[in-house]
């Protein structure tokens, strides 16, 4: 071999080394990878006007699992002493009672709003990568509430929710609800329940808070709010060794290939 065909031939070889060092340290795979909350569960009832938990207290779950947060918050205005009641036993609708009493009040349609403000304040994951780049999914797996129609007003007598989250606008079918005078709102079988599953989306961060209102019949009588869900963390992590190994061997496998 002369010296001008043994200097290419080294400059071949140089060329092929250094491309497959740029190629495997460029192409090196990152892993989307998930932890996710326990199941949180939260009933909310109204006595005197005001939604709270005391009906509810002893069926609901943390508001903490783990890292996680999920904190549900519900507000509304007093509808008519002629309501039901949520519990006991708790969260299972009862009837009220015959005559107007503020423990058995209901609430009104247009001035309910539930906000689901969800976090993860975890340290940070021993595989991530340096920027993690975390994402955050509120699973409502079910949101559902009990309505009962006012026969003064004027029909279809129908309820649905709303999701009112910016960028995340939605509302369930209607459902068809009893119309009944408002003196037998106390009577637990002239409510029927709302249930939706929303679609779920991811946000970039770590907290998302999600919002959520009644349309339909304005003035019907609701009570009995339920809430289920989880929330997930997504990240970007480092591979485990032996699948750096595997992804390092096929990048080095495809360029030594294309070198030939």
């Amino acid at each position: 071999m002369n010296n001008s065909r043994f200097l290419c031939a080294l400059a071949v070889l140089a060329f092929t080394c250094t491309a497959t060092v740029t190629v495997s340290v460029s192409a090196a795979p990152i892993v989307e990878t998930t932890i996710s909350s326990g199941s949180f569960s939260f009933g909310y009832g109204v006595v005197a006007g005001f939604w709270g938990t005391s009906e509810t207290a002893s069926a609901n779950t943390s508001t903490t699992s783990g890292s996680f947060s999920f904190v549900p918050t519900v507000s509304g205005s007093g509808n008519s002493g002629f309501g039901p009641r949520f519990g006991p036993p708790a969260r299972t609708l009862q009837s009220g009672g015959v005559s107007p009493t503020v423990a058995d009040t209901g609430a009104t349609v247009g001035s309910f709003l539930a906000s689901i403000a969800a976090t993860w304040s975890g340290s940070t994951p021993v595989d991530a990568q340096p920027a993690p780049n975390y994402r955050l999914r509120v699973n409502i797996t079910s949101l559902r509430i009990y309505s009962a129609g006012y026969d003064g007003d004027t029909g279809p007598y129908q309820q649905n929710f709303n999701e009112t989250t910016a960028g995340h606008a939605a509302s369930s079918p209607s459902t068809t609800i009893l119309a009944v005078p408002f003196t037998t709102w106390y009577d637990k079988n002239n409510y029927t329940q709302i249930v939706w599953d929303p679609a779920d989306f991811i946000v970039t961060g770590t907290s998302s808070t999600r919002t959520f209102t009644l349309g339909g019949s304005p003035s019907s009588s609701i009570d009995a709010f339920e809430v289920f869900g989880t929330v997930d963390l997504i990240y970007d992590a480092v591979p485990e060794p032996g699948a750096a190994g595997l992804a390092l061997a096929a990048l080095l496998g495809m360029t030594l290939r294309r070198r030939r």
